[in-house]
């Protein structure tokens, strides 16, 4: 066995599908052997039974160390290895004489030598990115059924690979200029995909190759097609978007097997009129230049699918009402002024075509039932069932809603694009048009408040002889909100009517479709009706907190409730909640309250919240409120929590994530990435979240975004921990106000030191540890100042020569700065004599 490696017994794994794991272990190296060897009673892995393995899989280590592991598995059938670097590893692979498929993924070599001919069991053969550039005559003794070489080097294929009965063959992401003539033999060929290359014209010898049914070229300079093309009898999907096409080939027209054909992204002007009772049930035509389509189109029998977008229609085809199986319809971005023709297609079921420009009512077309389709489904783009999108428009409609605004409310009710991802329910509520889709209209209807947009104002409008109804759901009960109301002489109506003057917006306001004529009242929030009742009968703590409004301090009391809400006492929060119920919600313990709804750990704390925010926060938060999503900060990971901010970003509104970021990070010390990367330069939640990180002049990036502190125990492990580029820019925004001598960027998943790095020209002290740093910028050599620079556990391959010209440099640090895998073992880097020249003074740690 190869020192260093020791074979693990299966008993130490768990059994998934009746496959053990054998684990080679060097350190950290990931060689994962798969197998599906059943054991028989008590008999375990060891030497003597690696000759039963049939799977193999080896994955980010050295290919010809592991291969040796393998030696002796007469009984290997599947082979897979991936990305392992480079090596000659081909003569051992060859000694596997029954091996059935070989799969190789970026792992990279120039040829595949004459040894692998000796694989005469080899039916399924993959190199995937690998380099490759050539491929031995020798290629055509094996008994190859399907045979795939996406994006390598070649540029021709070996006259010896027509000899070889494959049906299936992958060529795309080369180098070929033209149709290899190996092909011209390969009459078994079934599907070819030979896309984005160079190829210029399909050749004649295509009509040799009878039995194929697939033929992608997809993003070529192809501008024709051969005539010959029709032998191919049993073709029936032709891709050839992005090419180079003006016309339609008419050849394609008499193809009577012919179903699927794909010429996107073309210049086509102009379409045969040769159909004659075609097949086609697929056609997409979509990013071309056509402005007509030829009548004996119509012909064609069973057609469902036609996509037409990006063209130049400027009204609905004629003949599209002629194709009676049409069911699917794309006609979006042409010249379209009107719809009409439309409702003359029968059957059809999905409808995308108002997005055009000349459609400048086209919501207003839906409303006006400007068109009805019986079998329709799916509206594009606005909706998934158009009898839902009829009842929100009309609500819409009575609310006085602009058509800016319909737009909006449909497309954040309708367009989400994770609507596949969405729960179930979810989806089936949105799809039948119930709670779901009305959510955002309380945040829409109440966004139309232009009458009295402050909060005085909202409280002027209401007076005595005032009546009031409620659509939606409110924190307070009917009953309750109609005796407040009459202790101010306001009278309360329990729907609405010509009487009523306001109304209280709630959350999922139904009723709104369901009123008689146009909506006129004014309509208010419960946040703003509470506002009214603090003006008229304002709480204790309310008047508390109008006495220190001009003040740098916060009266006692309303500092002790803040106490009491932070506070971890099981019977703290329970006291504040019901001091704020009697007495009032201060505007200022909002954010405390909201930050606790979305993070308290019991249900019943977090209702209890909601209905006093529904009362009493202004309605920027109303959104995030109803929302049902929660936070737990002890078990939730950062990039999860990441992950929660993106999901709930459209919902909450960008203002009140960026604001819950930074209370959350000062609560719980998480969440902030949220913040610093979405942020701008000058808004108030950038320079708070700005202002976590920095003191005394030092800036922690590392801190900021949220990543692991491991300069405690750095040097004991691999060298590269980093991984995944971080996509943060520097905060170079905070030089306009601070001087940053210290800067730790420290495990924050870099593989590039920004360029950025050389406006920060005060540094004296850089950590850049525990990254995957390679290279450093040339703008580094900026930092005149720089004295100490930690580059301690990167991926450099030779001492950075940039390093030299920082003059001021008394330490630098690069260990275990050489490794550029888990499992090499790093080496010191060599310090060059010209650097210790130039800096004499300087210690370097390597």
């Amino acid at each position: 066995m190869v020192s260093g490696y020791r074979l693990l017994n299966a008993n130490d794994y768990v059994v998934v599908h009746k496959a053990y794991f054998i684990h080679c272990l060097y350190k950290t190296i990931h060689l994962f052997i798969m197998t599906e060897y059943r054991r028989e009673g008590n008999d375990v892995f060891g030497r003597g039974d690696i000759n039963k393995i049939r799977r193999a899989y080896i994955k980010d280590t050295n290919i010809e160390d592991a291969l040796r592991e393998l030696a002796g598995c007469e009984k290997l059938q599947r082979l897979t290895i991936m990305g392992c670097g480079s090596g000659d590893f081909f003569e051992q692979i060859s000694a596997f004489k029954h091996l059935e498929e070989l799969h190789i993924e970026k792992t990279y070599f120039d040829e595949i030598p004459d040894c692998v001919s000796e694989l005469k069991e080899l039916r399924s053969l993959s190199f995937l990115s690998c380099r490759v550039k050539r491929l031995p005559e020798s290629i055509g003794r094996l008994p190859l059924i399907y045979f795939n070489a996406r994006n390598n080097l070649l540029e021709d294929l070996p006259m010896g690979i027509a000899s070889v009965p494959i049906s299936s063959m992958d060529l795309s992401e080369n180098k070929f200029e033209k149709f290899p003539e190996a092909l011209a033999g390969m009459n078994g060929l079934v599907r070819l995909d030979i896309s984005r290359n160079s190829i210029r014209e399909i050749p004649d010898f295509i009509s040799g190759i009878t039995k194929i049914s697939r033929l992608d070229a997809t993003d070529n300079h192809i501008e024709d097609i051969p005539q010959c093309i029709a032998d191919c009898r049993e073709l029936s999907n032709l891709g050839l978007d992005r090419n180079r096409f003006t016309e339609l080939p008419a050849v394609l027209l008499g193809m009577r097997r012919l179903q699927k054909i794909y010429f996107s992204e073309n210049e086509i002007e102009r379409i045969p009129d040769a159909f004659s009772k075609n097949r086609f049930s697929f056609i997409d035509l979509s990013k071309n230049k056509l402005s007509e389509l030829p009548p004996s189109m119509g012909t064609i029998e069973n057609i469902g699918n036609l996509n037409l977008s990006n063209n130049q229609f400027e009204t609905i085809p004629e003949v599209l009402t002629g194709m009676k199986c049409l069911e699917r319809l794309n006609i979006n971005d042409n010249r379209l002024s009107s719809l009409e023709g439309l409702a003359e297609i029968r059957g059809l079921e999905s409808f995308s075509g108002l997005i055009n420009d000349g459609l400048k009512d086209y919501y207003g077309l839906m409303v006006g039932g400007t068109f009805e389709l019986n079998d329709l489904r799916h509206l594009g783009i606005i909706g998934k069932k158009t009898e839902a999108c009829r009842k929100l428009l009309t609500a819409l409609g009575k609310a006085r809603i602009s058509e800016a605004g319909k737009r909006w409310f449909l497309d954040s009710a309708f367009e989400s694009k994770n609507f596949e991802k969405w729960p179930a329910t979810d989806k089936r509520r949105t799809l039948e048009g119930l709670a779901v889709p009305f959510k955002p209209l309380q945040s829409l209807m109440l966004g139309r408040l232009s009458e009295f947009s402050e909060a005085d104002k909202a409280v002027d409008s209401l007076a005595e002889g005032s009546v009031v109804t409620v659509f939606g759901r409110t924190s307070m009960k009917k009953t309750e909100l109609r005796e407040k109301l009459k202790s101010f002489g306001i009278g309360y109506a329990a729907k609405y009517g010509p009487k009523v003057t306001h109304i209280i917006v709630g959350s999922m306001p139904k009723e709104v479709s369901d009123s008689d004529g146009e909506i006129t009242a004014k309509l208010l929030g419960e946040s703003r009706f509470t506002d009214f009742v603090n003006v008229h009968a304002p709480g204790f703590l309310i008047e508390q907190e109008k006495e220190t409004a001009d003040e740098e301090a916060e009266s006692p009391m309303i500092a002790n409730l803040r106490d009491l809400l932070s506070s971890k006492d099981d019977a703290s929060l329970p006291l504040a909640m019901e001091m704020l119920k009697a007495n009032g919600v201060p505007k200022s313990l909002v954010s405390e309250l909201f930050l606790l709804q979305k993070t308290h750990a019991v249900s019943q704390v977090r209702t209890a919240i909601r209905k006093l925010l529904l009362a009493n926060a202004p309605e920027r938060y109303l959104p995030a409120v109803n929302d049902r999503l929660s936070f737990n900060p002890d078990k939730l990971k950062e990039y999860e929590i990441i992950a929660k901010f993106k999901k709930i970003e459209k919902v909450w509104g960008r203002d009140v994530c960026l604001e819950f970021s930074c209370r959350m990070f000062e609560r719980f010390g998480k969440g902030l990435r949220y913040a610093i990367t979405k942020s701008k330069a000058g808004e108030e939640w950038r320079e708070k979240a700005l202002s976590m990180v920095f003191s005394e002049g030092e800036l922690n990036w590392n801190k900021a975004l949220v990543y692991k502190d491991r300069r405690s125990h750095a040097l004991e492990d691999q060298a590269g921990y980093g991984g995944s580029n971080s996509k943060t820019n520097l905060p170079v925004d905070l030089l306009d106000k601070e001087k940053v001598s210290s800067m730790i960027l420290h495990n924050i998943k870099m593989k590039t030191l920004p360029a950025s790095i050389g406006k920060f020209v005060d540094l004296e002290t850089l950590d850049c540890s525990v990254n995957s740093l390679s290279e450093l910028p040339k703008a580094i050599t900026k930092l005149k100042n720089l004295k100490h620079l930690n580059l301690s556990n990167n991926w450099f391959e030779a001492f950075p020569a940039e390093l030299k010209e920082l003059d001021s440099l008394r330490t630098l640090d690069l260990r275990m700065s050489s490794a550029r895998a888990y499992d090499e073992i790093p080496r010191p880097l060599k310090v060059p004599d010209d650097f210790k020249e130039a800096l004499p003074d300087c210690e370097v740690l390597v």
